[in-house]
C-alpha cells in the first residue's frame, strides 16, 4: 500500500533498508526456485518480487469496484457456506458410501425456482469453490442472489463431481459452469459420461428425417493444437447455426440478471457448460 508511512519510510534517505529475500533462506534450492516461479508466474510478477524477492512489486489496481460491490452486499438468512474436506471422505470405501457422506454433509433441501451453480475445481491439493445462485424477479429486475457456496479441501474430482451432481438434483439448475482447467474438464467428462449421471443430462430434440443434420454433426471433426480444440471446417453450417442459436440462447438468460450484477463478473477464464 502506497500510502502507508511504512511505503514512505522505506523510500526516505533517512533510513537503512535491509532486505531479507528467500533466496538467503538456508533451505533454499533450485527445485524450490523453480516452483515459485512457477508459482507466481515468473521473475516479472508481482507476487515473485514482493513476497520472493522482498521488493516493493509494481503497482497494482482492483479488479472490481468495491464501491459497486458493497452496493450489492446485503444479509442473505438463507445464505450458506458449507466447507467439506478430503477428511471427512476419507472413510468411504464405495460411491454410495461418499455419495450419503456428501448429502449429509451439504444438507441440502429440494428447492423451486431458477439456479446457476458456478465452480472452480481445483486439484486434489487445490481448494474447489462452488456457489449456488437464485434468480429472482423482483418488479421489473431480475436478480442474482447467493445463496450457497461449498468450499471443498483436497477432494478428488470423482467427490467433487458427485457434489455438482447432488446440488443439480436438489436444484434443479438451469446451467452450471466450471473453468476450463484440467480438472474442471475431467469433472465435466464425469458428469457427462458415467451413467449415474444420466438423469442429469440436458437434452436437445432433432428431427430424425434430416438426414443432411445427421450428416454434419457425424462427420464433424478436432484436432488439439496447442492445448487448443481446433474443429474442422467445412460441411459445418447447420452446425454452427445450432452454436449459434443455443449462444443466443445462453445470451438471452444472461442478458436477464441485470446489468448491475452483470458487470460485476470479468471473465477471468473460458468457461464450460454443462
Amino acid at each position: 500500500m502506497r500510502n502507508t508511512t511504512y511505503y514512505r519510510l522505506t523510500t526516505s534517505t533517512q533510513f537503512k533498508v535491509f532486505r531479507w529475500p528467500s533466496w538467503l533462506n538456508p533451505a533454499w534450492s533450485k527445485e524450490r526456485e523453480a516452483e515459485l516461479l512457477e508459482f507466481y508466474g515468473g521473475r516479472d510478477s508481482a507476487g515473485w518480487q514482493h513476497e520472493v524477492a522482498s521488493e516493493h512489486s509494481k503497482p497494482s489496481y482492483g479488479a472490481f469496484n468495491i464501491e459497486y460491490l458493497n452496493f450489492c452486499r446485503q444479509e442473505l438468512l438463507e445464505y450458506q457456506k458449507v466447507i467439506i474436506t478430503g477428511d471427512e471422505l476419507s472413510g468411504c470405501d464405495t460411491e454410495e458410501e461418499s455419495h450419503d457422506r456428501l448429502e449429509a454433509l451439504l444438507n441440502l433441501v429440494p428447492q423451486t425456482g431458477v439456479f446457476w451453480i458456478g465452480g472452480d475445481l481445483g486439484y486434489t491439493n487445490d481448494p474447489t469453490e462452488l456457489v449456488v445462485f437464485q434468480e429472482l424477479e423482483l418488479g421489473d429486475r431480475r436478480v442474482l442472489k447467493l445463496i450457497l457456496r461449498v468450499h471443498m479441501k483436497h477432494v478428488a474430482y470423482p467427490h467433487i463431481a458427485q457434489a455438482i451432481a447432488l446440488l443439480d438434483r436438489y436444484y434443479t439448475a438451469t446451467g452450471i459452469g466450471v473453468d476450463n482447467g484440467g480438472n474442471g474438464l475431467a469433472v465435466v467428462q464425469e458428469l457427462h459420461t458415467l451413467d449415474k449421471y444420466k438423469d442429469l443430462r440436458r437434452q436437445i430434440v432433432f428431427p430424425a428425417v434430416d438426414l443432411e443434420l445427421e450428416d454434419q454433426f457425424t462427420t464433424h471433426t478436432y484436432t488439439l493444437r496447442d492445448g487448443r480444440v481446433v474443429y474442422s471446417k467445412g460441411n459445418d453450417h447447420i452446425i454452427d447455426a445450432v452454436r449459434c442459436a443455443l449462444l443466443a440462447r445462453e445470451q438471452a438468460n444472461l442478458d436477464q440478471v441485470g446489468e448491475e450484477t452483470v458487470s460485476l463478473i470479468p471473465v477471468l477464464t473460458d468457461p464450460v457448460f454443462i
